[in-house]
């Protein structure tokens, strides 16, 4: 599942080379930490938070194909 985020995200992004995916496990959770460069972060994002919730949609729909429970967090790189 990393792959896939990594995969849209490089596509999405003016500064691919820049991002860092986390990962953390809490029970039956897996939550993804997506950091990136300023200048991409409202790319990401989208108008209204489209394109973010867009990509957490895609990610949930994966994680119940695996029988778990995933989450997306954004946040920009320090």
């Amino acid at each position: 599942m990393e792959r896939l985020l990594r995969y849209v995200a490089e596509a999405l992004l003016e500064q691919p080379e820049r991002i860092r995916i986390e990962t953390e496990d809490q029970g039956d959770e897996r939550t993804y930490k997506l950091y990136l460069a300023p200048e991409d972060l409202g790319r990401l994002i989208g108008r209204h938070g489209k394109t973010a919730e867009a990509l957490r949609t895609l990610l949930a729909a994966v994680g119940r194909r695996e029988h778990s429970r995933v989450s997306l967090v954004i946040r920009e790189l320090d």
